[in-house]
């Protein structure tokens, strides 16, 4: 067994010129922690997840200075949130592009060990063109694989 057999092939996917309201909107009426983003050409970008959202959320000296621990400069109130930030805005500028990528031919073991090690959704892109193939989850790892042990028995 490979990636190909955990894999999600038709995941939901946001496009770079996708304005963040629609990713923070996807994500939470599918309950996902991360969409994968795609440009044009269906290749795979980055990530949109949820500490995306919040890096959107908050002024950009509290996202780039680690070591800023207070925000009482800014109000405290819902309002004051996504300062200067135009409900259009693309996600592109809130990917993470930290999670590298899986293969579709990767084994079974390495995709799991990859899934616990990342402790999220990966990913699956081929190493040729850059196109997104699928996401492998937490969940839906699992799930196929439970759904496997019950088929054979």
């Amino acid at each position: 067994m490979t990636c190909r057999s955990l894999m999600t092939s038709k995941p939901l996917v946001l496009r770079e010129t996708d304005p963040l309201d629609k990713g923070v909107h996807l994500l939470l009426a599918n309950r996902l922690h991360a969409l994968p983003v795609v440009d044009g050409e269906g290749r795979y970008l980055g990530l949109f997840d949820l500490p995306s959202v919040f890096q959107a959320m908050l002024p950009s000296i509290a996202t780039f200075d680690e070591n800023l621990v207070d925000l009482n400069f800014i109000g405290d109130d819902i309002d004051d949130l996504r300062v200067n930030l135009p409900n259009d805005t693309p996600v592109i500028g809130f990917l993470d592009t930290r999670i590298e990528p899986i293969g579709p031919d990767l084994s079974l073991k390495e995709t799991l060990l990859r899934v616990f090690r990342c402790r999220c959704a990966l990913p699956v892109v081929d190493a040729v063109t850059g196109k997104l193939e699928g996401m492998v989850s937490p969940w839906g790892a699992l799930d196929a694989i439970e759904r496997r042990k019950k088929a054979r028995s």
